[in-house]
């Protein structure tokens, strides 16, 4: 199932002490949502809280969010300032399905992981809404 990420999703570099920092002095946290292409779950957890409504509306007030693809080669810069490609950093992580996502601190530390589906009022109350 093929899908789009949300346009309003964080342009990165994959510097994610950076992404943390620049998040924190706009008052939000980091959102990390690892997918896989063409993951019908992936599109399922996009289209409900992160496309359209308000589950849309409190995670784009709350969070800068960025998006890892746990088959990807591009490199991220992670928080103990080790550079893993996507699929290195997911298997660190210990992401084994999709979707993931990790929230990030306030301090450079995973703060919440949430992994696979979940129906928007449970992914809401697991981010704290």
């Amino acid at each position: 199932m093929h899908y789009e990420l949300p346009d309003w999703f964080k342009q990165t570099f994959l510097e994610i002490p950076a992404d943390i920092q620049d998040a924190q002095t706009r008052g939000k946290k980091l959102l990390i949502f690892f997918h896989l292409d063409d993951c019908p779950y992936c599109a399922y957890l996009l289209q409900e809280n992160f496309a359209q409504g308000a589950n849309r509306e409190k995670i784009e007030s709350k969070f800068d969010v960025i998006a890892i693809n746990v088959r990807g080669d591009l490199p991220v810069n992670w928080i103990d300032g080790t550079v893993y490609s996507e699929k290195q950093l997911a298997r660190k992580l210990g992401v084994f399905a999709t979707p993931a996502v990790l929230v990030m601190g306030p301090k450079p530390e995973v703060s919440k992981k949430i992994m696979g589906y979940k129906k928007p009022a449970v992914f809401m109350e697991l981010l704290g809404f």
